[in-house]
């Protein structure tokens, strides 16, 4: 192949390079030849340059838009788990019974009375001389242990050697191995000098009331292993003035959505009341402010970079509800970035909860059309976000005279930010 240049003798490609990587030409082309070099070899660092700055962009683009769609989507009604759906609990007298409500839990209030405590059986041993010989029989002793209807039988061997304290850990040991609903462990008094067998039920309530009997031994009776401290008890309280029991201090109500824990009996009537969770929504409308205005700033800052309806979008989200976003306190600045007037978004939060979500999760609430803006800014192919002239192949036909002189003027405009050299020399 042969290089006319226009008014000169045709040059070889070869020759043609390597002038351009730096050797001495012997035409009077040299010099202007190596200029067009450097030149091509900055717009080479140029194009570069600019590719690793657009995937930057587009990849930080991706970081804000799922940003976006996490926080309005927990403003959109079609989301289950929308923040409106949140419970908060208030009771009058927290020291005596507490809450915690389901998403969904029915908006009410419950006035609450507890009479009695689920209680849990403890029994307490007879207090033996811990040194003293073991008065359980040597040998291996049998007895029953029955939990809530269930009987386990169990063994232990004593030697005629061991101490009370000794036997009482191995009659210990052999009922927390049995797993059956009880735990057993010796108390020792160090300032009597006595041991004793305490046992436990892991459960409140009368359905985990146990009892112990020897079958072989005196390990029971030895030890009083089965005289009962305290009785299992059912919790026994009244709600809305309607009696009920429980073997446990935590009650369900409302099918299971709200969990009541009780720890004081009183006979005053606490009341539990069940509503929005004003807080968690509030916190939501200003995540999803925050997460607009970040993006709408980072579409701004590269706009040379990314197609403007990226900001366009964020604009018609808020216009289309911008009187009753107004109304919630939350106003469009100068820059096109919004404000939260904190004070009108709790008082509208807690007086016009239906304005709120209609404004954010109704049809073409603002957070339906900004979840529905970072859906699609995390899914689609990120090219689909680059400006055209951002990544466009530009040819230079004319950057180069006749003369093989440069074109000062078009090579300038084409390394500009608003366009891309392509390696290729015309």
């Amino acid at each position: 192949m042969v290089l006319n240049i226009y008014g000169y003798p045709a040059v070889n490609p070869f020759s043609f390079w390597t002038g351009l990587l730096g050797t001495q030409a012997s035409n009077p082309l040299s010099s202007a030849v190596q200029a067009i070099a450097l030149e091509r070899l900055l717009a080479s660092q140029a194009i570069a340059q600019r590719q690793a700055l657009l995937i930057q962009t587009l990849t930080g683009l991706q970081s804000y838009g799922q940003q976006l769609y996490t926080a309005a989507n927990a403003l959109t009604l079609n989301n289950v788990n929308n923040v409106f759906a949140q419970r908060a609990t208030t009771s009058s007298a927290p020291d005596i019974l507490t809450a915690q409500a389901l998403p969904n839990a029915t908006i009410t209030s419950y006035q609450i009375t507890i009479t009695q405590l689920a209680v849990a059986q403890q029994n307490v041993g007879t207090a033996l001389t811990s040194t003293s010989t073991t008065a359980v029989t040597p040998g291996t002793n049998t007895f029953t242990l029955t939990v809530g209807g269930t009987t386990y039988n169990l063994s232990v061997n004593i030697l005629s050697t061991d101490t009370n304290q000794t036997a009482l850990g191995k009659i210990a040991n052999v009922i927390n191995a049995a797993n059956a609903g009880v735990t057993a462990k010796v108390i020792n008094d160090t300032t009597a000098g006595t041991s004793r067998l305490q046992i436990m039920a892991n459960k409140t309530g009368t359905a985990s009331a146990f009892t112990l009997a020897d079958v072989t031994g005196n390990v029971v009776t030895a030890t009083g292993a089965n005289t009962v401290n305290t009785m299992a008890a059912n919790a026994q309280y009244t709600v809305n003035g309607i009696s009920y029991t429980s073997q446990s201090n935590t009650v369900l109500l409302d099918q299971g959505r709200l969990t009541v824990n009780f720890f004081k009996t009183s006979t005053a009537q606490v009341t539990l009341t069940v509503g929005p969770d004003t807080q968690a929504i509030s916190g939501a409308v200003n995540n999803l402010v925050n997460a607009y205005n970040s993006l709408k700033s980072y579409a701004t800052l590269n706009a040379g970079f990314l197609v403007p309806r990226i900001g366009q979008s964020l604009t018609n989200a808020y216009e289309l509800k911008a009187p009753e976003l107004n109304a919630l306190g939350i106003t469009r600045n100068s820059n096109g970035t919004l404000t939260v007037d904190q004070s009108r978004l709790t008082m509208a939060v807690s007086q016009s909860l239906g304005a709120v979500k209609s404004a954010f999760g109704g049809a073409d609430g603002f957070a339906v059309n900004l979840a529905l803006l970072g859906q699609e800014i995390t899914t689609s192919p990120l090219w689909n976000f680059a400006a055209p002239q951002a990544y466009q192949t530009v040819f230079f036909p004319r950057i180069y005279s006749y003369l093989l002189t440069l074109n000062q003027s078009r090579f300038t405009a084409a390394i500009l930010p608003t366009g891309t050299l392509v390696n290729l020399l015309v």
